[in-house]
């Protein structure tokens, strides 16, 4: 379990992989489980939130870990990948660019998690700026930076 930096909610994972919210004001459980794409959620363990509090890290079982966005409860992304079977502990360096997670084999990976980052990877891949469409899908309709520079807007 971890709360949000501000304090008012939190959040727990249960061995079924289900991630609840729970009003701390009013002690209350409100919203809805995070329903994860393309990785498991079972027997979920850890997690950890940016130091703005916008973002919510988890690791399951299966070895990945998942971005979720705080405000919507959405998914962000696809699955970031990590050893096979493996839980990993996650944390955010205290500026929030960076996420690590470190594996019960040993192993740790760090992931750019900024989301000016993705974008640009995104824009370099497609070859051109991301649709609106494009940018709720994949960047879960976050506010996307200035557009790419290579291409126009």
């Amino acid at each position: 379990m971890v709360a949000t930096p501000d304090g008012q909610t939190l959040y727990t994972s249960s061995f079924d992989g289900s991630v609840i919210a729970w009003d701390l004001t009013g002690r209350q459980r409100f919203g809805r489980r995070l329903a994860a794409v393309g990785a498991q959620l079972q027997s979920l363990r850890f997690l950890a939130f940016a130091p703005d509090g916008s973002t919510l890290a988890t690791s399951g079982s299966d070895g990945t870990v998942l971005l979720w966005d705080v405000g919507s409860r959405k998914q962000i992304g696809t699955p970031l990948p990590g050893p096979p079977q493996q839980i990993g502990l996650v944390r955010f360096n205290p500026a929030g660019g960076t996420l690590a997670a470190a594996f019960e084999g040993g192993s740790t990976v760090l992931w750019d998690v900024e989301l000016a980052v993705w974008q640009a990877h995104a824009c370099a891949v497609a070859g051109r700026n991301l649709t609106r469409q494009e940018r709720e899908e994949f960047l879960s309709g976050r506010r996307s930076p200035a557009p790419c520079r290579q291409w126009p807007a």
